[in-house]
């Protein structure tokens, strides 16, 4: 079997070699989410890198998941919500089943992870000026309130 665009002919790969190679393929490097596709991959080579990606089961996804959880997010102060868990989880997926295309890996850990709920509403408060407009707007809508 020829290695896929710069692995090298090897039995064993780790996932640190699974990112890589990833963010080099061309389909990938032209997304436009492709610098946010980096940044999950980094968070991705921290937890799974060492591993050998054959080693990699669906009980540890799912830690990662909650251990992620309860990590602070580096571009805001508060921890990662479930929908950003879940984009994480997602660049994983579709690392393994590139790898599984390309018969590197025979399985995806990632298969039988169940995605977590995602319930991102954020409660807002308006401000006095726009409570002021919002009040203007209706009632010119409606005079007679």
């Amino acid at each position: 079997m020829v290695p896929p665009l710069g692995l090298e002919s090897k039995r064993e790969y780790t996932f640190a070699d699974f990112v890589d190679w990833y963010l080099e393929l061309p389909k990938v490097k032209r997304k436009k989410s492709y610098k946010d596709d980096v940044r999950k991959a980094e968070i991705l080579k921290e937890e799974f890198g060492q591993h050998l990606a054959r080693d990699i089961k669906p009980a540890m996804v799912e830690s990662f998941q909650d251990a992620l959880l309860e990590r602070q997010c580096q571009r805001k102060k508060n921890n990662f919500m479930p929908a950003s868990v879940n984009r994480v989880v997602a660049v994983m997926k579709r690392i393994f089943n590139l790898a599984m295309r390309e018969e590197l890996v025979e399985r995806n850990p990632c298969f039988k992870v169940s995605m977590l709920p995602e319930n991102n509403k954020r409660d807002r408060v308006l401000t006095n000026e726009e409570f002021e407009r919002q009040r203007d707007f209706f009632l010119s809508m409606r005079p007679e309130l």
